[in-house]
């Protein structure tokens, strides 16, 4: 197991390479010391989604913090 910690990432994105049937999808964050490239197979991705989607959907439904508001 590999245990990385980025406190304060400053860039997420998640994307793929390649064409249907042969792509290789990532996840990838950086702050001011490192890039962290995670390699995933479709259906990591579906399931990060899934949890992503539902992450913001209570998001939502909090009122705003102050951590919120100086952003």
């Amino acid at each position: 197991m590999i245990d990385l910690e980025l406190p304060d990432p400053h860039h997420v994105t998640a994307g793929y390479v390649g064409v249907p049937g042969d792509r290789t999808f990532f996840v990838q964050a950086e702050d001011t010391v490192q890039r962290v490239t995670l390699l995933l197979e479709k259906g990591q991705v579906a399931g990060l989604a899934q949890l992503l989607a539902q992450l913001l959907a209570r998001v939502e439904d909090e009122p705003a913090s102050d951590w919120d508001r100086d952003a």
